[in-house]
């Protein structure tokens, strides 16, 4: 059974059914290519986004291991904010009563949700 197939492929020409191919043939190896480049475009982005952010921590931990003081790495991760590793050392700041979370001077609030705090105390109305 299995050579029977294998000598059916063989006498198969498939530039010759391409070729002979009618409209809707052209019409789905054409989505095929298209959907082939924009799958190669989409890869070949992530690959090099990947490589930035790789490059991107290789140089921030050498920046932080280098540093011996507390200060140090802070500029650091002001330095190196396109590195995924900096995220990791963000510390939130203390929220003051009255503050609102977007007029906060401190680098990871912009990392935190777009909401606005009024006070730190909790809120005593039901949920809705």
């Amino acid at each position: 059974m299995q050579t029977g197939l294998n000598e059916l492929f063989l006498e198969v020409n498939f530039w010759e059914l391409v070729k002979n191919g009618g409209t809707v043939t052209w019409a789905v190896l054409g989505t095929l290519a298209l959907f082939s480049l924009a799958s190669w475009t989409i890869i070949f982005s992530k690959w090099s986004a990947f490589r930035r952010a790789r490059n991107a921590n290789l140089r921030f931990l050498r920046a932080f291991r280098k540093s011996t003081r507390l200060d140090a790495v802070a500029a650091a991760t002001e330095q190196f904010r396109a590195a995924p590793l900096v995220a990791t050392l963000l510390i939130p700041a203390p929220i003051q009563p009255g503050l609102r979370l977007q007029e906060s001077k401190s680098a990871s609030a912009e990392l935190a949700p777009k909401t606005s705090i009024e006070s730190n105390k909790p809120s005593m109305r039901p949920a809705t």
